[in-house]
């Protein structure tokens, strides 16, 4: 569950991408998501990287239920669902890895 006036500014979000992003910051937060990974399985670029827990797969299935709804609600076809919920996990994978970019890049520009 969550709260009402954050549901209602994220389904008015446009695009699955944006939708599921959003919807991803509003269940887990930012300080959540940049400590985990959507498998749990360790990073291929970063050797020396630890694996980082998974989210969730409860909450993983809600956001491609709420995506689902509302691409119904929009008239979508099942087949063109069920193609566009194969991209949840990729939209997941982009949204660690932008909040992680963003840390990154915060650490940089602080003077030492």
């Amino acid at each position: 569950m969550i709260p009402t006036k954050k549901w209602d500014i994220v389904r008015r979000v446009e695009g699955d991408s944006k939708f599921c992003k959003s919807l991803a910051v509003v269940i887990w937060g930012t300080t959540v998501l940049k400590q985990r990974s959507v498998t749990g399985m360790k990073c291929n670029a970063k050797k020396a990287a630890e694996a980082k827990p998974p989210l969730t797969p409860e909450k993983v299935s809600a956001i491609k239920e709420c995506l689902s709804q509302k691409l119904k609600e929009r008239g979508h076809t099942s087949e063109e669902i069920n193609k566009r919920l194969l991209s949840v996990r990729k939209y997941l994978a982009e949204k660690i890895s932008d909040i992680n970019r963003i840390k990154t890049v915060i650490g940089l520009s602080q003077p030492q």
